[in-house]
């Protein structure tokens, strides 16, 4: 068996197939099997070990549309034996890693052989005879599925590079070691089956409410107002952001802090927008437009004279990408938390008062912050 040129071939098929892409999964939960093993350690007969897997991978997952990168945890109980022959020669703590094969399954009934690579914990032996615990941690590449079906993820032989260290942190006589694991007939080898969907139309419409926080002008504007889209979940949708007419009050570092300004705030779509959702997590991508149409600046206290402020807007549209904040989700049915930091460009049509304009809000140090509840 030799698995370091079967990794290596699987692997080219694997990206040749062209299934390892970027990710999004329908839904997530925990798959897990206990398995029996026997292996092969130096100067001991065949060992047996007990290995119990853990993965965040999917129950169900849509066609053509790339998973997140799965992790996959093990924990190896390492029999009193094999503690007996590795504490003999001086080892007190294990390091390595481990080559894990396994083997999917994809519809129409394609089989593709994997290897994992996973890493090693370091393991200290107890200090009397017993098994102990060795804990190996890996990552799959994202797959994306083409046709709908079942796949079928299973667990199969392990190849452990061991490296046995003593009390110094040495390496012990032994040297680095591999142990052939082979899996034991007559138990299920499957981790996962995962059924393969055609994606769905999940639907968005939400009432907005939050904030967005002028950096320049060390301001807060409220924010109210709505957001529908048609998504389907992993692939990007048209979405219609609105905003309601809000009033926001600036105030510059400039000057001393004493430019000051007053308006009325107006948030329009340019372009079209688009969102996405992937594993509960919600992405929003739009194009606003800022415009200030009775904006009152005052200077030192006192107004500073302008003409006609209607058509004040920014001369190009902010570009803000709104996402789910790390460790949040979002989901249509209970809503949740996006948000982005974007830049406000310069001015124009503000009755001769860009400049001043410019001083109070335009810059680069913007964030947005909005809760989505569900509407109705």
């Amino acid at each position: 068996m030799n698995l370091k040129k079967k990794s290596v071939y699987l692997v080219n098929t694997l990206f040749s197939v062209s299934l390892l892409t970027a990710s999004s999964l329908i839904s997530a939960a925990p798959a897990e099997v206990n398995l029996a093993y026997t292996c092969v350690f130096p100067l001991l007969k065949d060992q047996p070990m007990s290995v119990h897997i853990t993965a965040d991978i999917p129950e169900s997952v849509a066609t053509n549309i790339a998973t997140d990168n799965f992790s996959i945890d093990a924990i190896a109980t390492v029999s009193d034996e094999a503690w007996n022959g590795l504490y003999f020669v001086g080892s007190r703590t294990l390091t390595g890693n481990v080559i894990a094969e396994a083997s999917l399954v994809i519809p129409p009934g394609i089989l593709l052989n994997l290897q994992v690579p996973m890493s090693l914990d370091p393991a200290k032996l107890p200090n009397e005879r017993k098994a102990f615990d060795v804990n190996a941690h890996g990552e799959t590449p994202s797959l994306t599925f083409p046709q709908e079906g079942n796949a079928v993820i299973s667990v199969g032989d392990l190849l452990m590079n061991i490296t046995p260290e003593d009390h110094l942190g040495n390496t012990t006589g032994l040297g680095e070691f591999e142990s052939v694991c082979t899996l034991n007939a007559g138990q299920s080898p499957v981790l996962r089956t995962i059924k393969v969907t055609e994606p769905t139309a999940i639907g968005i419409n939400a009432v907005l409410s939050g904030s967005t926080q002028i950096g320049s002008a060390s301001s807060t504007v409220n924010l109210s107002g709505s957001l529908q889209s048609g998504v389907t979940n992993g692939s990007p949708a048209s979405a219609d952001i609105l905003f309601d007419k809000t009033v926001g009050t600036f105030k510059s570092s400039r000057f001393f802090g004493l430019l000051t300004g007053t308006s009325e705030v107006v948030l329009t779509e340019s372009g079209n927008s688009t969102a996405s959702l992937s594993n509960d997590s919600l992405e929003v991508q739009t194009n606003l437009n800022v415009a200030l149409p009775n904006l009152s600046v005052k200077l030192f206290g006192f107004k500073v004279p302008a003409g006609d402020m209607s058509a004040c807007h920014t001369t190009s549209p902010a570009s803000i990408n709104l996402t789910t904040p790390p460790g949040e989700t979002y989901r249509p049915d209970d809503g949740g938390r996006i948000s982005g930091n974007y830049t406000i460009s310069s001015f124009e049509n503000c009755g001769g008062i860009n400049s001043f304009v410019n001083y109070l809000i335009s810059g680069s140090d913007n964030g947005m912050n909005l809760t989505l509840a569900p509407q109705n």
